[in-house]
């Protein structure tokens, strides 16, 4: 979870190592690097809807349960990230059976947020959510502080980051 997110392409040989295990013992539990995926992909999503449920993000006002639900998961971010770019869920869907009753928890929330009227393209809210998760993770993982990524990550999703002022920031 902490190799492979950094270091998509990293071996088996990498992911021993990084883990203080030598490789049979990978090769013990995980006959190769795609079962080895596949499992770290199950578990993420089993940490993922765990995080989901703490948070309750259907009670509350929106904007709490959106903050709940991403102080939840940040730390499972870049994982989640690694996992989505690698289109398990579309490769194998067998291997999340069970598993995605949370994503739907998470489209409720974030419709609950959005600002009626909008006219955005489909999911925009939601894959908005994902992005802003994975880089206020990222961010964490550099090292600023977690409460500061989670602001900002909060801000960008409710006021945005640039200004409707088409003179403001002009030289």
């Amino acid at each position: 979870m902490r190799v492979l997110p950094k270091n998509p392409s990293a071996t088996i040989h990498d992911i021993a190592d990084a883990a203080g295990v030598g490789r049979s013992t990978l090769h013990r539990y995980f006959d190769d690097r795609p079962a080895l995926i596949q499992a770290m992909a199950r578990h993420i999503y089993e940490l993922s809807n765990a995080a989901i449920l703490r948070a309750a993000p259907e009670s509350g006002p929106p904007l709490a349960a959106l903050r709940r639900l991403a102080d939840e998961q940040i730390d499972l971010g870049l994982a989640l990230d690694f996992i989505y770019h690698e289109r398990l869920y579309l490769l194998k869907p067998e291997i999340f059976a069970g598993l995605t009753d949370a994503d739907e928890i998470v489209r409720a929330a974030v419709a609950r947020a959005l600002r009626p009227g909008r006219s955005d393209p489909p999911d925009w809210g939601l894959r908005s959510y994902w992005t802003l998760l994975r880089l206020a993770a990222e961010l964490v993982a550099e090292g600023t502080p977690r409460h500061q990524a989670l602001e900002a990550m909060m801000a960008t999703l409710t006021a945005g980051i640039f200004s409707a002022d088409p003179e403001a920031g002009a030289d």
